[in-house]
């Protein structure tokens, strides 16, 4: 299963309608999408505005890929649970966003090799191809942040 999240704020309908073009031309209908509030619902697949934490974790779980906005708790969410994550960041000359605040969040975890990011929606169909074909990474914990870490080493070695 294909879970698609967009967070629970916005509806993300671009998101939306990308993966329902992949499912459509790859004949699946074993995706989930969490579409937010008045978002686009998908006919090729079920949806639903608003999900509990608990049934999102759920979906989590089960899911053989993530696919997201850039928002950093679904990101986090995703590695603690060791899951393949697709982002898209959300775009302000879209009305997507009132920022852009998502493209160096989607970077900075790319970067990491946590995520794959989508900048160009022409992209969206071989991420997806391409992440399916990959392993699931183990289940991780958020990355310390590098103040912490100095912090730890000046305690430790004085």
């Amino acid at each position: 299963m294909i879970f698609i999240s967009v967070g629970q704020m916005l509806p993300f309908d671009r998101l939306v309608h990308l993966a329902e073009e992949w499912a459509r031309l790859r004949g699946r209908t074993d995706l989930f999408a969490q579409v937010g509030p008045k978002g686009y619902k998908p006919r090729a697949f079920p949806s639903a505005e608003i999900i509990t934490p608990a049934e999102f974790e759920e979906k989590l779980q089960a899911a053989e890929l993530f696919v997201t906005h850039a928002g950093t708790g679904s990101i986090l969410a995703a590695m603690r649970a060791g899951k393949r994550v697709l982002v898209v960041p959300r775009r302000t000359e879209l009305k997507e966003a009132t920022t852009d605040h998502q493209f160096p969040t989607a970077r900075h975890f790319e970067a990491r090799g946590v995520v794959k990011a989508v900048y160009k929606d022409e992209d969206f169909d071989g991420a997806v191809d391409w992440l399916l074909k990959q392993p699931e990474p183990r289940p991780r914990g958020p990355e310390p942040s590098p103040e912490l870490l100095a912090r730890i080493r000046d305690f430790i070695f004085g």
